[in-house]
């Protein structure tokens, strides 16, 4: 049985594929990719492991049909990435127990053992109850500027995600760890009924790094326990979040009446120099907003500090002094892609909501943190 397909194409779809994959799996079978080809010798290659798998399209010319079969992910990464572009001739000969597969190119081969198709493990997509596409750019930009405020808390598993909400005129992309939130919130430009789901960090992360900018669509299928995102040749399938995203609508205020408009590449250069200097196990900072903005942190034990001061574009509201974790601060701010920054704020121990000063849609909140210098 014969595949003849081009090395770039190949290698370039495995390595998408290969993200999925995991150092280490409780199934061996999810350390391989499957190789599928279905009666019109069409080729299909699948990359998974237990909470999801990614699968993608392949041209091809194939003398054979309905083969399945599995070769070790690594070992084909390894081998492929050291070839010239050119035509790559697979042959496949299975056996009861194994499959094996020859690749042949112009100047050599390699041969492996791989398994059969019917050792990979399944992932059931039963009953589907919604689907819906959406604008993919919007989609890339909504959960690649959140996914940094996901939790890793194993007691609230329904943080440890990215929480898709299409109203009946809005979609929201929220996360949040209980101490930060990030929400990107669009129109939409028809009413229609509202869908939620959370997709877990890990899919978000990858997500934001296998759909191409010039994406145009994105389709996503719910099933009750799954959902199934197709994009530009791919589909990625995950294992939702189970369980009640918390009311984050509730967390944001609306009557901040201290406002300060910041160069953002001055705060965050400021922000970065200061923080080396800062407790390493609070990272407290904290922020004076007076005739300029003062930036100070301590750490008492090695008898370090250090201060700096932004200039504004603006301050409207009167002075105040809040204590903010560092690491937040940096996160957020290079995330932000605005020569202008905003930050909100009403009293020392309540909400401080940092948006873009050109971007509507954009907005994070960070709770204060007490300080003690």
């Amino acid at each position: 049985m014969k595949i003849i397909i081009s090395k770039s194409e190949l290698l370039s779809k495995l390595r998408v594929l290969a993200k999925v994959l995991q150092s280490k799996n409780v199934l061996p079978a999810y350390d391989d990719f499957l190789f599928s080809i279905d009666e019109n010798g069409f080729l299909t290659v699948t990359a998974g492991e237990e909470g999801g798998r990614i699968t993608t399209n392949l041209d091809c010319q194939a003398d054979c049909a309905n083969l399945e079969f599995t070769a070790n992910a690594k070992t084909l990464l390894d081998a492929l990435k050291e070839i010239p572009e050119q035509p790559l001739i697979l042959n496949v000969t299975p056996t009861k127990k194994c499959v094996e597969l020859n690749c042949n190119y112009s100047n050599g081969k390699f041969s492996v053992v791989g398994k059969l198709g019917k050792e990979y493990p399944e992932m059931p997509f039963n009953d589907p109850s919604d689907s819906i596409t959406l604008n993919a750019s919007d989609f890339l930009y909504g959960i690649r500027q959140v996914k940094i405020c996901c939790a890793n808390d194993m007691l609230r598993p329904t943080i440890n995600g990215v929480y898709f909400d299409r109203d009946l005129d809005r979609v929201a992309y929220v996360a949040t760890d209980g101490a930060v939130l990030g929400l990107v919130e669009k129109k939409v430009a028809h009413k229609s009924e509202r869908i939620s789901f959370i997709i877990p960090s890990r899919y978000a992360l990858i997500l934001s790094s296998v759909i191409p900018p010039d994406c145009g669509e994105l389709s996503v299928v719910l099933s009750n326990s799954n959902a199934r995102l197709e994009f530009d040749n791919y589909s990625l399938t995950f294992r939702l979040v189970e369980g009640r995203f918390p009311n984050y609508r509730a967390v944001i205020p609306h009557c901040n009446t201290k406002r300060a408009v910041i160069a953002t590449s001055d705060l965050v250069s400021a922000i970065k120099r200061t923080s080396v200097f800062s407790n390493p196990n609070s990272l407290a900072m904290k922020l004076s907003f007076l005739d300029s903005l003062l930036i100070q942190v301590q750490d008492i034990d090695y008898s370090t500090s250090a201060e700096e001061t932004v200039g504004y574009e603006s301050y409207e509201g009167d002075k105040i002094q809040i204590g903010i974790k560092s690491t937040y601060l940096i996160d957020m701010l290079s995330n932000i892609n605005s020569q202008k920054v905003v930050i909100s704020m009403n009293k020392e121990n309540t909400a401080v909501i940092i948006t873009p000063d050109e971007d509507g849609d954009l907005m994070y909140l960070i709770m204060p943190m007490a300080i003690n210098f």
